[in-house]
């Protein structure tokens, strides 16, 4: 545009200055001067206004540069957490993998020889191998534990009794452990009581309660 409109002014000025080249002839050196200065003044002054234009041309450029690069940045930041967010559940999923799973399976009921009742369970471990193990009965806010167990490796059974409760009594037993990338956990079950017709004492079953971790 600006270009267009030089080119279009000094035309014409070159076309007036050819019809009045007498009159240019005559005109002392200084009076030649203040004529082409005030002949070109408004060229000057139409090449700063143009290039007022465009410098605000180039400052909205500029500012949508901006606004893309910043839109960019908060993608790319979306982008990583999500990113950190999707790693952070692999990895959690991954020591998941590593915990131990347990199983209780009630053996047996009766009393012993100093005539407290008892119950005899099994304690399967279907997942990881894991240590320190703890299995505590917990009945009226009350904590019973068991003799600790120390390691379970990946299919072992272990065999376990508790006695000196009373028949029909319902509880809750936990199992309490340290995995094998050192995370403490727990697991735990309700001890059920019902009532078989075949057998005169009474018989549990296990319900396991969602996986508990620590």
């Amino acid at each position: 545009m600006a270009l267009i409109f030089s080119t279009l002014y000094i035309s014409g000025f070159t076309l007036m200055c050819l019809f009045r080249v007498d009159d240019l002839k005559v005109l002392e050196l200084n009076e030649l001067g203040d004529y082409l200065a005030g002949a070109f003044g408004p060229l000057a002054l139409a090449w700063l206004v143009f290039g007022y234009f465009q410098q605000g041309d180039e400052l909205r450029q500029g500012t949508e540069a901006l606004k893309l690069q910043a839109t960019e940045l908060n993608n790319s930041v979306t982008q990583q957490a999500k990113m950190a967010s999707a790693n952070e559940i692999s990895l959690r999923n991954h020591e998941n993998s590593l915990e131990p799973l347990f199983k209780v399976v009630a053996s047996r009921t009766g009393w012993d020889s100093e005539g407290d009742f008892f119950f005899s369970f099994d304690l399967h471990n279907l997942g990881e191998y894991c240590e320190d193990i703890k299995v505590v009965a917990e009945l009226g806010g009350r904590e019973y534990p068991n003799k600790g167990i120390g390691t379970m490796f990946s299919g072992d059974c272990v065999s376990l009794r508790r006695s000196g409760m009373n028949p029909w009594e319902n509880f809750v037993l936990s199992v309490e452990y340290t995995s094998r990338v050192g995370r403490l956990g727990r697991q735990s079950f309700s001890i059920v009581s019902y009532e078989d017709e075949e057998d005169p004492y009474p018989t549990y079953y296990a319900e396991k309660h969602p996986f508990l971790s620590a």
